[in-house]
């Protein structure tokens, strides 16, 4: 009889093993299956280009506009077929400015980041939008960015367009030529705001599934 038992729990074992590796088998086929996820899969990027800011410092009024050089960084995947999603750094400094008169400006973001293919599924447009933290100045030459009166930090918030260049791999280097529009805002009693336009060149590199 004990036999039997031990017989009777070694193949009820077996079946429920078999029954569980299949599951597990099921279970990632669908959520490996390159239908179900983009192509490119991890993408890691980065760009650089020009922008000009315009905003207002502690007294509402408006300042100067300011000129200078942008770097960004990207890191997100391909989670479904034409849709990124990931974290962003972004960099806008203007140093160029002399004297005592505030003619610089200095905008530093982090956040997550949405991106859009808008057309086909290897390369086209895109459609960005972020959202994050970010803190930034209007300042004269040799001030730090907390030193300068107009400056602010709080949430920030991004949109742009940009548009996909390459072969018809998936995966590898794409070149994305962009325009992207950034706002820091009045935060509370703060009323400094900053207006960023960049026109920038983004070098992608997507790993693949």
């Amino acid at each position: 009889m004990k036999t039997i038992t031990n017989r009777s729990i070694i193949i009820l074992a077996s079946a429920l093993s078999s029954i569980l590796l299949l599951n597990l088998a099921d279970t990632n086929k669908v959520y490996a299956a390159p239908e179900d996820r983009g192509a490119m899969g991890g993408v890691y990027a980065l760009s650089t280009g020009a922008f000009v800011a315009t905003g207002t410092d502690q007294d509402d009024q408006r300042l100067s506009s300011q000129y200078g050089y942008s770097i960004g960084l990207f890191l997100g995947e391909e989670v479904l077929p034409k849709l990124f999603v990931g974290i962003h750094l972004n960099a806008h400094l203007d140093q160029f400015g002399e004297g005592e008169a505030i003619n610089q400006s200095q905008l530093y973001a982090f956040g997550l980041e949405g991106r859009y293919r808008l057309t086909g599924e290897t390369h086209g447009l895109l459609a960005l939008g972020g959202i994050g933290i970010g803190t930034g100045a209007f300042l004269s030459a040799g001030q730090s960015l907390t030193d300068a009166d107009a400056s602010g930090g709080g949430s920030i918030w991004k949109l742009g367009l940009g548009y996909e260049l390459g072969g018809e791999q998936v995966s590898g280097f794409t070149y994305i030529p962009k325009l992207i529009f950034q706002r820091l805002g009045p935060q509370m009693e703060n009323q400094v705001s900053m207006n960023v336009i960049s026109l920038g060149f983004e070098v992608l590199y997507g790993a693949g599934r």
